[in-house]
Protein backbone atom coordinates (compact mmCIF):
# COMPACT_ATOMS: atom_id res chain seq x y z
CA UNK A 1 0.00 0.00 0.00
CA UNK A 2 0.97 3.66 -0.67
CA UNK A 3 -0.52 6.81 0.37
CA UNK A 4 -0.32 10.12 -1.68
CA UNK A 5 -0.62 14.17 -0.28
CA UNK A 6 -1.07 16.42 -2.75
CA UNK A 7 0.82 19.26 -2.36
CA UNK A 8 -1.25 23.02 -1.46
CA UNK A 9 -4.47 21.11 -2.15
CA UNK A 10 -6.85 23.60 -3.44
CA UNK A 11 -3.94 25.92 -4.50
CA UNK A 12 -3.24 23.48 -7.32
CA UNK A 13 -6.26 24.47 -9.24
CA UNK A 14 -6.51 27.85 -11.15
CA UNK A 15 -9.46 30.05 -10.94
CA UNK A 16 -11.29 30.77 -14.17
CA UNK A 17 -10.35 34.62 -15.47
CA UNK A 18 -14.27 35.54 -15.20
CA UNK A 19 -14.49 34.56 -11.59
CA UNK A 20 -11.03 35.99 -9.81
CA UNK A 21 -13.17 39.24 -8.65
CA UNK A 22 -15.81 36.99 -7.15
CA UNK A 23 -12.68 35.93 -4.76
CA UNK A 24 -10.95 39.31 -3.86
CA UNK A 25 -11.51 40.88 -0.41
CA UNK A 26 -7.74 42.37 0.09
CA UNK A 27 -6.51 41.17 -3.08
CA UNK A 28 -8.38 38.60 -5.63
CA UNK A 29 -6.94 35.22 -5.98
CA UNK A 30 -5.75 33.40 -9.13
CA UNK A 31 -5.95 29.51 -7.07
CA UNK A 32 -8.34 28.64 -5.35
CA UNK A 33 -8.34 29.66 -2.02
CA UNK A 34 -9.64 27.39 1.17
CA UNK A 35 -13.01 28.28 2.75
CA UNK A 36 -14.92 28.44 -0.64
CA UNK A 37 -18.23 27.15 -0.60
CA UNK A 38 -18.34 24.76 -3.80
CA UNK A 39 -14.73 24.57 -3.29
CA UNK A 40 -14.41 20.91 -1.66
CA UNK A 41 -17.22 19.39 -4.65
CA UNK A 42 -14.86 21.24 -7.50
CA UNK A 43 -11.42 19.47 -5.72
CA UNK A 44 -13.15 16.40 -5.73
CA UNK A 45 -14.68 16.60 -8.77
CA UNK A 46 -10.88 17.10 -10.25
CA UNK A 47 -9.83 13.70 -8.52
CA UNK A 48 -12.49 12.00 -9.51
CA UNK A 49 -11.47 12.44 -12.97
CA UNK A 50 -8.00 11.53 -12.38
CA UNK A 51 -8.85 8.49 -10.42
CA UNK A 52 -11.14 7.38 -13.78
CA UNK A 53 -8.34 7.20 -16.04
CA UNK A 54 -6.68 4.65 -13.69
CA UNK A 55 -7.09 1.18 -15.72
CA UNK A 56 -6.34 -1.97 -13.09
CA UNK A 57 -5.54 0.02 -10.33
CA UNK A 58 -7.14 -0.18 -7.36
CA UNK A 59 -6.95 3.47 -5.98
CA UNK A 60 -8.86 5.64 -3.59
CA UNK A 61 -9.16 9.26 -3.03
CA UNK A 62 -10.70 11.95 -0.68
CA UNK A 63 -10.24 15.31 -1.73
CA UNK A 64 -6.33 15.67 -1.70
CA UNK A 65 -5.31 12.03 -0.31
CA UNK A 66 -5.09 9.42 -2.30
CA UNK A 67 -4.40 5.50 -1.51
CA UNK A 68 -3.07 2.69 -4.20
CA UNK A 69 -3.61 -0.96 -3.23
CA UNK A 70 -1.89 -3.92 -4.48
CA UNK A 71 -1.64 -7.86 -4.41
CA UNK A 72 1.73 -8.22 -4.96
CA UNK A 73 4.89 -5.57 -4.67
CA UNK A 74 6.02 -6.03 -8.20
CA UNK A 75 2.45 -5.38 -9.45
CA UNK A 76 2.24 -2.04 -6.89
CA UNK A 77 5.64 -0.81 -8.52
CA UNK A 78 3.67 -0.97 -11.60
CA UNK A 79 1.00 0.50 -10.14
CA UNK A 80 2.79 3.45 -8.82
CA UNK A 81 4.25 4.25 -12.04
CA UNK A 82 0.75 4.49 -13.69
CA UNK A 83 -0.40 6.90 -11.11
CA UNK A 84 2.76 9.43 -11.19
CA UNK A 85 2.54 9.43 -15.04
CA UNK A 86 -1.61 10.54 -14.71
CA UNK A 87 -0.21 13.20 -11.76
CA UNK A 88 2.16 14.67 -14.18
CA UNK A 89 -0.48 14.58 -17.03
CA UNK A 90 -2.95 16.18 -14.53
CA UNK A 91 0.02 18.62 -12.99
CA UNK A 92 -0.59 17.58 -9.89
CA UNK A 93 2.14 17.80 -7.18
CA UNK A 94 2.23 15.55 -4.09
CA UNK A 95 4.44 16.63 -0.93
CA UNK A 96 6.88 13.99 -0.44
CA UNK A 97 7.27 14.14 3.16
CA UNK A 98 3.72 13.27 3.71
CA UNK A 99 3.45 10.42 1.04
CA UNK A 100 4.47 6.66 2.54
CA UNK A 101 5.26 4.00 -0.57
CA UNK A 102 4.91 0.46 -0.49
CA UNK A 103 4.13 -0.31 3.15
CA UNK A 104 2.01 -3.04 4.57
CA UNK A 105 0.28 -1.05 6.96
CA UNK A 106 -0.68 3.01 6.25
CA UNK A 107 -3.04 5.65 7.63
CA UNK A 108 -5.36 6.55 5.78
CA UNK A 109 -8.58 8.87 6.56
CA UNK A 110 -7.85 8.53 10.59
CA UNK A 111 -7.72 4.82 10.55
CA UNK A 112 -5.09 2.11 9.76
CA UNK A 113 -4.98 -0.18 7.79
CA UNK A 114 -3.84 -3.99 7.59
CA UNK A 115 -3.08 -6.70 5.91
CA UNK A 116 -5.79 -8.06 8.18
CA UNK A 117 -8.28 -5.12 8.03
CA UNK A 118 -9.01 -2.04 9.47
CA UNK A 119 -7.91 -0.85 13.04
CA UNK A 120 -8.61 1.97 15.38
CA UNK A 121 -6.42 4.89 15.75
CA UNK A 122 -5.37 5.16 19.45
CA UNK A 123 -5.07 8.67 19.52
CA UNK A 124 -8.86 8.91 18.56
CA UNK A 125 -9.88 6.91 21.56
CA UNK A 126 -6.93 7.95 23.60
CA UNK A 127 -9.40 9.79 25.76
CA UNK A 128 -11.19 7.36 27.16
CA UNK A 129 -8.38 5.10 27.95
CA UNK A 130 -6.90 8.01 30.32
CA UNK A 131 -10.23 7.79 32.64
CA UNK A 132 -8.64 7.62 35.96
CA UNK A 133 -9.40 4.80 37.99
CA UNK A 134 -12.78 5.58 40.36
CA UNK A 135 -12.39 7.01 43.59
CA UNK A 136 -15.79 6.89 45.35
CA UNK A 137 -19.72 6.11 44.53
CA UNK A 138 -20.03 9.20 42.39
CA UNK A 139 -17.00 8.60 39.73
CA UNK A 140 -18.06 5.08 39.70
CA UNK A 141 -21.99 5.92 38.98
CA UNK A 142 -20.63 8.32 36.51
CA UNK A 143 -18.48 5.97 34.53
CA UNK A 144 -21.15 3.30 34.25
CA UNK A 145 -23.69 5.54 33.05
CA UNK A 146 -21.24 6.16 30.31
CA UNK A 147 -20.53 1.90 29.62
CA UNK A 148 -24.49 1.56 29.68
CA UNK A 149 -24.89 4.32 26.97
CA UNK A 150 -23.28 1.28 24.87
CA UNK A 151 -24.26 -1.66 26.70
CA UNK A 152 -26.26 -2.96 23.19
CA UNK A 153 -22.85 -3.21 21.69
CA UNK A 154 -21.39 -5.19 25.06
CA UNK A 155 -21.74 -8.83 24.98
CA UNK A 156 -22.25 -9.88 28.62
CA UNK A 157 -22.56 -6.12 30.26
CA UNK A 158 -24.14 -6.43 33.23
CA UNK A 159 -21.87 -9.44 34.21
CA UNK A 160 -18.85 -7.43 33.23
CA UNK A 161 -19.84 -4.42 35.28
CA UNK A 162 -21.44 -6.33 38.38
CA UNK A 163 -18.14 -5.27 40.86
CA UNK A 164 -18.35 -1.78 40.08
CA UNK A 165 -22.28 -2.13 40.56
CA UNK A 166 -22.50 -3.26 43.77
CA UNK A 167 -20.36 -0.41 44.79
CA UNK A 168 -23.17 1.76 44.08
CA UNK A 169 -25.59 0.15 45.90
CA UNK A 170 -27.11 1.38 49.42
CA UNK A 171 -25.04 0.46 53.03
CA UNK A 172 -22.18 -1.25 50.80
CA UNK A 173 -18.90 -0.70 52.27
CA UNK A 174 -16.55 1.28 49.65
CA UNK A 175 -13.71 -0.84 48.55
CA UNK A 176 -11.44 -1.67 45.91
CA UNK A 177 -10.47 -4.50 45.03
CA UNK A 178 -8.69 -6.56 42.38
CA UNK A 179 -11.80 -7.50 40.90
CA UNK A 180 -13.03 -3.87 40.84
CA UNK A 181 -9.95 -3.12 39.23
CA UNK A 182 -10.54 -5.59 36.55
CA UNK A 183 -13.94 -4.40 35.65
CA UNK A 184 -13.25 -1.17 35.56
CA UNK A 185 -10.50 -2.40 32.68
CA UNK A 186 -12.91 -4.64 30.91
CA UNK A 187 -15.38 -2.06 30.48
CA UNK A 188 -13.33 0.78 29.65
CA UNK A 189 -11.48 -2.04 26.92
CA UNK A 190 -15.26 -2.43 25.76
CA UNK A 191 -15.66 1.34 25.14
CA UNK A 192 -12.95 1.87 22.52
CA UNK A 193 -13.06 -1.77 20.62
CA UNK A 194 -15.58 -2.67 17.72
CA UNK A 195 -18.78 -2.56 17.50
CA UNK A 196 -18.87 0.19 19.45
CA UNK A 197 -16.02 2.38 17.69
CA UNK A 198 -17.28 1.93 13.82
CA UNK A 199 -16.16 3.62 10.85
CA UNK A 200 -17.76 6.56 9.68
CA UNK A 201 -20.29 6.00 6.86
CA UNK A 202 -20.34 9.61 4.75
CA UNK A 203 -24.07 8.59 3.73
CA UNK A 204 -25.59 9.09 7.25
CA UNK A 205 -26.03 12.66 8.91
CA UNK A 206 -23.49 13.24 12.14
CA UNK A 207 -24.23 13.74 15.13
CA UNK A 208 -21.86 15.79 17.79
CA UNK A 209 -22.46 15.33 21.54
CA UNK A 210 -21.17 17.81 23.39
CA UNK A 211 -20.22 19.24 26.84
CA UNK A 212 -18.30 21.85 29.24
CA UNK A 213 -17.67 21.49 32.72
CA UNK A 214 -15.45 24.16 34.63
CA UNK A 215 -12.19 22.82 34.06
CA UNK A 216 -12.58 20.85 30.73
CA UNK A 217 -14.53 20.45 27.32
CA UNK A 218 -15.71 16.92 26.23
CA UNK A 219 -17.16 15.79 23.02
CA UNK A 220 -17.90 12.25 20.83
CA UNK A 221 -18.88 12.15 17.33
CA UNK A 222 -21.57 9.86 16.59
CA UNK A 223 -23.88 8.26 13.90
CA UNK A 224 -27.19 6.34 13.71
CA UNK A 225 -30.44 7.12 15.54
CA UNK A 226 -31.67 5.83 19.17
CA UNK A 227 -30.76 1.86 20.38
CA UNK A 228 -28.38 2.16 17.04
CA UNK A 229 -26.49 5.01 17.85
CA UNK A 230 -22.44 4.56 18.12
CA UNK A 231 -19.61 6.44 18.17
CA UNK A 232 -17.11 7.39 15.47
CA UNK A 233 -14.62 9.64 17.53
CA UNK A 234 -13.85 10.34 21.46
CA UNK A 235 -12.42 13.57 22.05
CA UNK A 236 -11.59 15.84 25.57
CA UNK A 237 -9.64 18.66 26.51
CA UNK A 238 -8.58 21.01 29.54
CA UNK A 239 -9.15 24.39 29.45
CA UNK A 240 -6.74 27.09 29.82
CA UNK A 241 -7.11 29.16 32.70
CA UNK A 242 -8.36 32.21 30.37
CA UNK A 243 -11.11 29.65 29.31
CA UNK A 244 -12.07 28.88 33.07
CA UNK A 245 -13.31 32.23 33.41
CA UNK A 246 -15.96 31.90 30.62
CA UNK A 247 -19.30 32.10 31.53
CA UNK A 248 -21.62 28.89 31.35
CA UNK A 249 -23.23 30.23 28.18
CA UNK A 250 -19.40 30.62 26.61
CA UNK A 251 -17.99 27.38 27.59
CA UNK A 252 -20.92 25.50 25.96
CA UNK A 253 -20.35 27.36 22.75
CA UNK A 254 -16.32 26.61 23.26
CA UNK A 255 -17.33 23.01 23.24
CA UNK A 256 -18.80 22.79 20.20
CA UNK A 257 -16.79 25.21 17.97
CA UNK A 258 -13.86 22.95 19.51
CA UNK A 259 -15.42 19.83 18.25
CA UNK A 260 -16.65 21.01 15.42
CA UNK A 261 -12.93 21.83 14.30
CA UNK A 262 -11.74 18.75 16.00
CA UNK A 263 -14.29 16.44 13.73
CA UNK A 264 -14.13 18.70 10.63
CA UNK A 265 -12.33 16.09 8.15
CA UNK A 266 -16.12 14.09 8.72
CA UNK A 267 -18.69 16.51 8.99
CA UNK A 268 -17.67 19.38 6.40
CA UNK A 269 -20.36 19.90 3.94
CA UNK A 270 -22.14 16.89 5.72
CA UNK A 271 -25.86 16.80 7.72
CA UNK A 272 -24.66 17.47 11.43
CA UNK A 273 -26.37 17.13 14.79
CA UNK A 274 -25.37 19.28 17.77
CA UNK A 275 -26.69 17.66 20.91
CA UNK A 276 -25.83 19.78 23.83
CA UNK A 277 -27.08 20.09 27.30
CA UNK A 278 -27.35 23.62 27.30
CA UNK A 279 -30.35 25.16 25.74
CA UNK A 280 -29.18 28.78 25.51
CA UNK A 281 -27.01 27.66 22.40
CA UNK A 282 -30.23 27.28 20.94
CA UNK A 283 -31.19 30.73 21.15
CA UNK A 284 -27.49 32.09 20.55
CA UNK A 285 -28.03 30.70 16.95
CA UNK A 286 -30.93 32.86 16.33
CA UNK A 287 -30.61 36.19 17.71
CA UNK A 288 -29.88 38.76 15.36
CA UNK A 289 -26.89 40.85 16.58
CA UNK A 290 -24.87 38.33 19.05
CA UNK A 291 -21.60 40.54 20.23
CA UNK A 292 -18.29 39.37 20.95
CA UNK A 293 -16.45 35.90 21.11
CA UNK A 294 -20.09 34.39 20.97
CA UNK A 295 -20.76 36.26 17.34
CA UNK A 296 -17.36 34.78 15.85
CA UNK A 297 -18.40 31.62 17.70
CA UNK A 298 -21.83 31.69 15.81
CA UNK A 299 -20.80 32.30 13.05
CA UNK A 300 -18.17 29.78 12.50
CA UNK A 301 -20.95 27.39 13.45
CA UNK A 302 -22.95 28.62 10.79
CA UNK A 303 -20.38 27.51 8.70
CA UNK A 304 -21.17 24.14 8.55
CA UNK A 305 -24.88 24.74 8.68
CA UNK A 306 -25.60 22.78 11.86
CA UNK A 307 -28.92 21.57 13.59
CA UNK A 308 -28.63 22.21 17.76
CA UNK A 309 -31.39 20.00 19.85
CA UNK A 310 -30.98 20.42 23.60
CA UNK A 311 -30.44 16.74 25.29
CA UNK A 312 -30.93 16.93 29.04
CA UNK A 313 -27.83 16.24 31.02
CA UNK A 314 -28.77 12.92 31.72
CA UNK A 315 -29.06 12.51 28.53
CA UNK A 316 -25.48 13.46 27.63
CA UNK A 317 -23.73 10.86 29.77
CA UNK A 318 -21.30 10.29 26.93
CA UNK A 319 -19.98 14.12 26.54
CA UNK A 320 -20.33 15.02 30.38
CA UNK A 321 -18.19 12.29 31.13
CA UNK A 322 -15.55 13.14 29.02
CA UNK A 323 -15.45 16.66 30.21
CA UNK A 324 -14.96 16.11 33.66
CA UNK A 325 -11.66 13.55 33.82
CA UNK A 326 -11.95 13.51 37.65
CA UNK A 327 -7.61 12.45 38.61
CA UNK A 328 -5.26 13.59 35.85
CA UNK A 329 -2.38 12.69 37.69
CA UNK A 330 -1.02 15.58 36.55
CA UNK A 331 1.20 18.30 38.47
CA UNK A 332 -0.82 20.88 37.62
CA UNK A 333 -2.35 23.86 39.82
CA UNK A 334 -4.89 22.71 42.34
CA UNK A 335 -7.61 24.83 41.39
CA UNK A 336 -7.94 22.56 37.66
CA UNK A 337 -9.78 20.30 39.57
CA UNK A 338 -13.80 20.80 40.66
CA UNK A 339 -15.17 20.01 43.90
CA UNK A 340 -18.57 18.93 45.17
CA UNK A 341 -20.24 21.15 47.91
CA UNK A 342 -24.18 21.07 49.24
CA UNK A 343 -24.99 24.91 49.67
CA UNK A 344 -28.61 25.55 50.82
CA UNK A 345 -30.89 26.25 48.44
CA UNK A 346 -34.52 25.74 47.22
CA UNK A 347 -35.64 22.87 45.06
CA UNK A 348 -36.55 22.78 41.31
CA UNK A 349 -39.70 21.48 42.22
CA UNK A 350 -40.73 24.17 44.87
CA UNK A 351 -39.51 27.16 42.69
CA UNK A 352 -41.50 25.88 40.03
CA UNK A 353 -45.16 25.70 42.27
CA UNK A 354 -44.34 29.15 42.95
CA UNK A 355 -44.10 29.82 39.44
CA UNK A 356 -47.13 28.17 38.43
CA UNK A 357 -49.32 30.45 40.69
CA UNK A 358 -48.21 33.04 37.99
CA UNK A 359 -50.76 32.97 35.57
CA UNK A 360 -48.61 35.23 32.68
CA UNK A 361 -45.40 32.94 33.88
CA UNK A 362 -47.47 29.80 33.37
CA UNK A 363 -48.52 30.61 29.91
CA UNK A 364 -44.89 30.27 28.62
CA UNK A 365 -44.30 27.38 30.99
CA UNK A 366 -47.04 25.36 29.46
CA UNK A 367 -46.36 26.67 26.02
CA UNK A 368 -42.65 25.37 26.62
CA UNK A 369 -44.29 21.52 27.83
CA UNK A 370 -46.60 21.41 25.13
CA UNK A 371 -45.80 18.53 22.92
CA UNK A 372 -46.37 20.34 19.46
CA UNK A 373 -43.53 23.48 19.54
CA UNK A 374 -46.12 25.79 17.76
CA UNK A 375 -45.11 29.37 16.84
CA UNK A 376 -45.77 30.62 20.08
CA UNK A 377 -42.79 28.42 21.22
CA UNK A 378 -40.14 29.83 18.65
CA UNK A 379 -41.63 33.15 19.97
CA UNK A 380 -40.58 33.15 23.07
CA UNK A 381 -37.44 30.59 22.86
CA UNK A 382 -36.34 34.34 20.40
CA UNK A 383 -37.14 36.43 23.24
CA UNK A 384 -34.04 34.10 25.62
CA UNK A 385 -36.76 31.63 27.50
CA UNK A 386 -35.39 28.94 27.89
CA UNK A 387 -36.90 25.86 30.47
CA UNK A 388 -34.30 23.17 32.67
CA UNK A 389 -35.81 20.73 35.35
CA UNK A 390 -39.29 22.20 34.76
CA UNK A 391 -37.67 25.57 36.35
CA UNK A 392 -38.28 28.36 33.81
CA UNK A 393 -35.01 31.27 32.96
CA UNK A 394 -34.82 33.56 30.67
CA UNK A 395 -31.03 34.76 28.99
CA UNK A 396 -31.19 38.61 28.68
CA UNK A 397 -29.27 40.83 26.39
CA UNK A 398 -30.06 43.30 28.93
CA UNK A 399 -27.71 42.63 31.51
CA UNK A 400 -24.02 42.19 31.95
CA UNK A 401 -23.58 38.40 32.51
CA UNK A 402 -24.12 35.82 30.25
CA UNK A 403 -25.76 33.05 32.79
CA UNK A 404 -29.27 32.22 32.20
CA UNK A 405 -31.75 34.51 34.73
CA UNK A 406 -34.37 32.48 36.58
CA UNK A 407 -37.75 33.82 36.14
CA UNK A 408 -38.82 35.25 39.48
CA UNK A 409 -43.08 35.24 39.81
CA UNK A 410 -45.09 37.97 40.36
CA UNK A 411 -45.55 37.31 43.85
CA UNK A 412 -42.18 37.11 45.17
CA UNK A 413 -40.75 40.23 43.33
CA UNK A 414 -41.17 42.37 45.92
CA UNK A 415 -39.77 39.88 48.66
CA UNK A 416 -36.65 39.41 46.47
CA UNK A 417 -36.19 43.06 45.45
CA UNK A 418 -36.30 43.85 49.62
CA UNK A 419 -33.08 44.35 51.28
CA UNK A 420 -32.55 42.92 54.39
Amino acid sequence: MSTIDLKSGYHQVKVHEADQDKTAFIHKYLRMPFGLRNAPATFQRLIDKFRAGLKNVFALSYLDYIIILSETFDQHINDLQIVFERLSLFKLHAKREKCHFACDRVKYLCYWITANGIEVDQEKVAAIQKIPVPTNVKEVQSFLQTCSWFRRYVPNFANIARPLSNLTKKNVQWIWCPEQQEAFKNSSKSLITPPVLKQADGSKPFRSRTDASSYALGAALTQGEGPEEHVIEYASRLLIPAERNYSTTEREALAVVWALEKFRGYVENQEIMIASDHQPLKWLMSIKSPSGRLARWALQIQSFNPKIEYTPGKANDLADILSRPTNLNEDVPCDIFAISADFPVRKSKDIRQEQLKDEEVKKINDCFENSSKDGKFANWTSRGYLMNQGVLYRYSPEVETEEAQLVVPFQERESVTTVP
